[in-house]
C-alpha cells in the first residue's frame, strides 16, 4: 500500500473516535497511530508484510499503554448501565432471602439476594450487581 493510503485510514479511524466521543476507549486513536506507523514504513519502501506488520506491532504496543491510561483518567473502572443502580433504594415486590426474590429500583425490577431476610414491601438498598441480579440489605427507615 502506498503512505497515503495508511493516513487515510488514520485519519478516518481518528475521525471516528471523536465522532464517538471516547466510547471506544481510545482504541480507534491506537489504531489510527498503528496506520501512521504504517505510513512510515510504506514511505520508507518496505513491502506490504512490513507495513502490516508495522501497524501490528505499533497498535499492539499503544494498546499496551493507553488501555491503563484510560482506566486511570476514568477512576480505574468503567461504568456500565447497570452501575447506577448501586446505592440506590427500591421495594422489595416479594419476600427476598439468600435464595432471591424479586425488587423494583428505579421503576424497573430486578432478581435480587439479601444475606438476611426482607419482607414483601420494605426498603431495600443495592449493594452490587452480580450478573443478572441485585444483591441487596434492608435500607434504612427515615
Amino acid at each position: 500500500m502506498d503512505p497515503t493510503s495508511w493516513l487515510v485510514a488514520a485519519l478516518v479511524l481518528i475521525g471516528l473516535e471523536m465522532l464517538f466521543g471516547g466510547v471506544t476507549q481510545f482504541i480507534l486513536v491506537v489504531l489510527g497511530v498503528g496506520c501512521i506507523f504504517a505510513a512510515g514504513a510504506a514511505y520508507g519502501g518496505l513491502g506490504i508484510e512490513g507495513q502490516t506488520l508495522t501497524f501490528a506491532v505499533a497498535s499492539f504496543i499503544g494498546t499496551l499503554f493507553v488501555r491503563p491510561l484510560f482506566k486511570k483518567t476514568e477512576g480505574g473502572t468503567i461504568q456500565t448501565n447497570v452501575d447506577r443502580y448501586i446505592g440506590n433504594v427500591g421495594k422489595a415486590k416479594t419476600d427476598i432471602t439468600d435464595d432471591g426474590g424479586i425488587v423494583e429500583v428505579l421503576d424497573n425490577k430486578w432478581r435480587a439476594e439479601s444475606k438476611s431476610k426482607i419482607k414483601a414491601g420494605e426498603s431495600v438498598k443495592v449493594l452490587r450487581v452480580d450478573g443478572t441480579k441485585l444483591i441487596v440489605e434492608k435500607a434504612e427507615e427515615k
